[in-house]
């Protein structure tokens, strides 16, 4: 009996190792939201050990929330891409929101020659606008499985669901900033070695 007891504590104590090591959950500027604004929530993780794609299902108030689709070039709503995988080797099986049945599925995977991703950092970005319609509005993670590149499922634990209330008298929440792409980067960089450049030419001319 005293073994049966031990090994049960054992397993307990495992799963709960398990649960703390990675973690899934919502983040937004602020869940008071201005009647009829747009906003953003990132969905985030922690502390994730090395995986090849998720699938991520979604649940909202589709009275009170309106997803603002993220590329109109493709038919439905989709979300966008976060930057914990790798998005120049990514492959979208699902990417398409409800607004009928406040759904929103997000199932990507990585591709040859990319490698496992670990770690933290943000697996999807879902924008939103108010409805009309004031009062409180949930936004949560169904569910959220994880995959390694040889198959094997994963499971993490789950972040509480945001608690929205939409009144005209707040305000505006924070708007995410944007990131410097890698094409931007190189040709600011550009422009400061010409710069320098141009300067160095116009000293030396003073000097002669």
């Amino acid at each position: 009996m005293k073994s049966i007891v031990f090994i049960l504590s054992m397993i307990t104590a495992m799963n709960a190792w398990a649960t703390e090591k990675g973690k899934v959950y919502l983040v937004t500027p602020s869940e008071q939201v201005k009647l009829g604004s747009e906003f953003y929530i990132d969905i985030q993780v922690d502390n994730l050990p090395a995986l090849y794609g998720v699938d991520l299902k979604l649940e909202f108030d589709a009275h009170k929330f309106e997803l603002i689709d993220q590329n109109p070039r493709k038919e439905g709503v989709q979300i966008e891409h976060g930057n914990f995988f790798d998005n120049d080797n990514i492959f979208i099986l699902h990417n398409s929101a409800d607004a009928g049945t406040g759904t929103a599925a997000y199932v990507v995977s990585l591709v040859a020659p990319a490698n496992e991703v670990e770690g933290s950092g943000r697996i999807a970005r879902v924008k939103l606008k108010s409805t009309n319609q004031s009062g409180l509005a949930h936004f949560t993670i169904v569910s959220a499985q994880f995959g390694t590149k040889t198959g094997q499922l994963k499971e993490f634990s789950l972040g509480p669901a945001l608690l929205f209330d939409f009144k005209p008298e707040y305000r505006v929440p924070a708007q995410p900033q944007q990131g410097i792409s890698f094409t931007t980067t190189i040709l600011l960089f550009s422009l400061l070695v010409i710069a320098f450049i141009f300067i160095w030419f116009i000293r030396r001319g003073r000097n002669k």
